[in-house]
Order: structure tokens, then C-alpha cells, then sequence
């Protein structure tokens, strides 16, 4: 099967596919793009797929936050340097921890409803949050595991974290 949307093998069943996506405009707009050459007549928007919320830092350049916000950003620097990005709160904001466990709570979501295949549209920290709740990785892997280029697409096939299968752009 061509996940790109441009060909879908005669042989696979689409009657029991759903689309799980953020509400956020830009993945309502990918699903949507996406949905034109793969017709699913199921497509449910989750909050729980919104991106990381970044607080003080939210639509700002990384580069940016020591200068709008001195004193908050040398206190998620030195967090960062002792416990990893993975437990770094934002200030107003929320960790990749936080996300992790309202993904978690996503999951038991997507099990009772059993849709086979299933097409996820998120964002970068969220999907990896998911991949580490739903293969069991270890907090290290999220600080390894760098963030997706823009409309990448990430297959899980049998139980199986297959990978990138297209890289975004």
C-alpha cells in the first residue's frame, strides 16, 4: 500500500479505516489532503493529539526565549541539563511527560475502537510521546528520538514500530 495517497493496492479493505487527527488546523489540513485519495468516511479530531503546550514559549524561536524570558529560561536550562527534556515542564505550560500520559489516556480510545487500518495525524512531540507509551520505550529514547520533518509519515504494522516510511519535508 502507497500511504502517499497516490495508489492503494485493489486487495486492501478500506470499510473498517479511521482517521484519529489533532484539531489543530494544519493536521485538520493534512487529513483532509490526505482523505481525498483515500476516501474514509471516519475522521475523529482528539484533543489529547494537540502539540506540547509551550507556555511562555508558545510561537516562539528557541532562540528567542532567552531574550523575551531570562529568568525562565535559565531555570528549564538547568532542568533540562539534570533531568532531561523529557520532565521539563514549561513554565505555564506542560513536559513531554504530561503529554505522554494524556496520549496514554488516547490510547484506550483507538483499542476499543478496533479500526483496521488506522491513520493518525499529529504533531512531532506528541507522536513521539505515543510511540514511547505504545512500543514501552524508555524516557531515554525520547531524548534520542529527534522530532519528525513536517508530514512524515511513521508506520506501525503488526505490533511492529516499522519507522519513517517517508521522511516529510
Amino acid at each position: 500500500m502507497w500511504l502517499s495517497g497516490y495508489c492503494l493496492q485493489k486487495d486492501i479493505c478500506l470499510d473498517n479505516a479511521r482517521i484519529w487527527r489533532s484539531p489543530y488546523k494544519r493536521t485538520r489540513q493534512t487529513s483532509e489532503e490526505f482523505n481525498k485519495h483515500m476516501c474514509i468516511d471516519d475522521v475523529f479530531e482528539d484533543v489529547s493529539l494537540v502539540e506540547l503546550q509551550h507556555g511562555l514559549f508558545d510561537s516562539l524561536h528557541e532562540d528567542e526565549w532567552h531574550v523575551r524570558f531570562p529568568e525562565e529560561h535559565a531555570h528549564c536550562k538547568r532542568h533540562w541539563d539534570n533531568k532531561g527534556k523529557f520532565y521539563l515542564r514549561f513554565p505555564n505550560g506542560e513536559s513531554p511527560f504530561d503529554v505522554a500520559q494524556r496520549v496514554h489516556s488516547f490510547m484506550g480510545t483507538i483499542k476499543r475502537d478496533n479500526a483496521d487500518p488506522l491513520f493518525i495525524f499529529t504533531h512531532g512531540i506528541t507522536l513521539r510521546c505515543f510511540l514511547l507509551r505504545w512500543f514501552h520505550y524508555p524516557p531515554e529514547w525520547y531524548e534520542s528520538e529527534n522530532n519528525p520533518k513536517n508530514c512524515s509519515i511513521r508506520l506501525i504494522e503488526g505490533g511492529n514500530d516499522i519507522g519513517y516510511i517517508y521522511t516529510g519535508n
